[in-house]
């Protein structure tokens, strides 16, 4: 059985995590903007520079966006990377730059 689940442009990122959200960590509604927003605008590693971006482009204050980036931390979507700077999984982009999914039912 073929199910072609249509996504709107500029939500595919988006929809990809969220099919596959209880895989990769459970990521509440807010991780998930923070997780989306990271992929999209290609933002690796969360230096002081890409940090101040991120947060202004979700409108967020600075010490409830440092709970959510410790909570990405624990469910290892960002981990320590290089000078203990957070990083993305490459997993995550490595997932959603996938051009098509095939999932299997089986019975």
């Amino acid at each position: 059985m073929e199910i072609n689940i249509p996504v709107k442009e500029g939500a595919r990122t988006k929809a990809i995590l969220i099919l596959f959200n209880s895989l990769i960590g459970n990521l509440t509604e807010t991780e998930m903007r923070i997780t989306v927003k990271m992929i999209d605008m290609n933002i690796t590693e969360l230096d002081a520079d890409n940090r101040s971006i991120l947060r202004a482009n979700i409108n967020m204050e600075k010490y409830l966006f440092n709970n959510y980036i410790q909570s990405l931390k624990s469910k290892n979507i960002l981990y320590n990377g290089k000078h203990k700077i957070p990083t993305l999984n490459q997993g995550l982009r490595q997932l959603v730059d996938n051009n098509s999914f095939n999932i299997t039912f089986v019975e």
